[in-house]
């Protein structure tokens, strides 16, 4: 009798842990964009459907969708395009100047979109590079990711790959050089904004006070220069907005772009009011493309 207790509940044990593998890849209730973007392993920016809570890529929530398969599609979860925090790999490398000589106490950086955030080992804590410029970690974020190094005032160059979920053997060596600036406001590689480099061989970052929109504005070159340090040239954010225009400053002396408000359509065309009572208006604010928008929400009575 005991046997057969115990071999029904390691089968009722079995199949529930199969059961967690079995995932939807795009949740039935969605409640998070991926990445801004709907859910969809086949594209790399995969979600998990379990017990009807939606875990998403690129969310640090104990999760990795790529540790999921989907009876659907007959494919695990990928989070490719999107790296999550939680699905991880091992990496080591060397950082050298540009001389060739190793560098140690360097601080190893990783980034999944346009800024960089410390790599950490498996205890949390900040990967440095040894006496011999030596660097490892069991805990790097995996997907399409880009590694950087930071030492004093070098520059660094940027390391684009791709390390696969639970993989071994990933080496990513990275050059730096003694810190310069470039007319654009990048680095010496040319590819990292540096508030540095404010006024400095050329440079000028967008003046934000764009006084074709609002002479009142106060955002200066210096504020911009702030903003952007650390980022991607192109990287971009909003500095001002009036009933009509928000303006965002692009980084790296791009410019900046203005772009029409929407226009809420709050009004029913003529005629169309003939068989409507008791018509009700909620305004509601929710997001849209980043931005805070006002949803207005009419319900009515119809009498035709």
């Amino acid at each position: 009798m005991k046997k057969s207790i115990l071999l029904l509940f390691s089968l009722l044990v079995i199949l529930s842990l199969f059961s967690s593998l079995i995932i939807a890849e795009t949740c039935e209730n969605l409640h998070k964009k991926v990445c801004g973007t709907t859910p969809n392993s086949l594209i790399g920016y995969g979600a998990v459907d379990i017990c009807n809570n939606c875990y998403a890529c690129g969310v640090k929530d104990n999760v990795c969708p790529e540790d999921f398969y989907s009876i659907v599609t007959h494919k695990h979860g990928s989070c490719r395009n999107c790296p999550d925090p939680d699905c991880s790999a091992t990496v080591e490398g060397w950082v050298k100047s540009i001389e060739g000589n190793y560098i140690p106490g360097a601080q190893i950086l990783i980034s999944t979109g346009t800024k960089q955030i410390p790599l950490q080992d498996t205890d949390g804590t900040n990967v440095t590079t040894d006496n011999q410029g030596h660097y490892s970690s069991a805990h790097a974020i995996a997907g399409l990711v880009k590694f950087y190094a930071s030492y004093q005032d070098y520059d660094t160059e940027i390391i684009s790959t791709e390390i696969i979920r639970g993989s071994t053997g990933n080496v990513i060596n990275i050059t730096v050089s003694p810190g310069a600036c470039n007319s654009d406001c990048t680095d010496k590689f040319g590819t990292i904004c540096k508030a540095r480099c404010n006024g400095v061989n050329g440079c000028e970052f967008t003046d934000g006070r764009l006084g074709d929109v609002s002479s009142t504005s106060s955002y200066t070159s210096e504020y911009i220069a702030s903003r952007c340090d650390g980022y991607v040239p192109g990287t971009r954010f909003p500095v001002y907005e009036n009933a009509t225009n928000i303006v965002y400053a692009q980084c790296c002396d791009m410019g900046k772009i203005v772009q029409p408000r929407p226009v809420l359509q709050t009004t029913f065309a003529p005629g169309t009011t003939d068989c409507i009572e008791n018509l009700g208006t909620h305004v509601i604010k929710a997001k849209y493309k980043g931005q805070t928008v006002k949803v207005v929400v009419k319900s009515w009575d119809s009498t035709c």
